[in-house]
């Protein structure tokens, strides 16, 4: 509760819904919150490089925390500017 990025203080690790999912229907509620699931399928799918934008650079302490507690693969992180594709004609 006392590290200097917001999103170390009492991470979400999953969330409850109460509504059908697309692919699961009724069977599950509890959903890993993508913060959690993002950096444990990067592993499993065996990604080398993990690319944000800068947007989301606070959340990669928690991505590269989940990856070190849970003891797996961790990608290299690289971080790139937001590349907007609006009015390039």
């Amino acid at each position: 509760m006392t590290s200097g990025n917001i999103n170390l203080r009492d991470p979400v690790m999953y969330r409850i819904r109460k509504t059908p999912h697309q692919r699961t229907g009724d069977r599950w509620s509890i959903l890993p919150d993508v913060r959690l699931a993002h950096g444990q399928s990067d592993s499993i799918e065996g990604v080398t490089h993990s690319i944000c934008t800068l947007e989301y650079e606070d959340h990669r302490p928690l991505y590269d925390w989940y990856l070190d507690a849970l003891g797996i693969f961790h990608p290299q992180a690289d971080r790139v500017s937001r590349a907007s594709t609006c009015r390039t004609a």
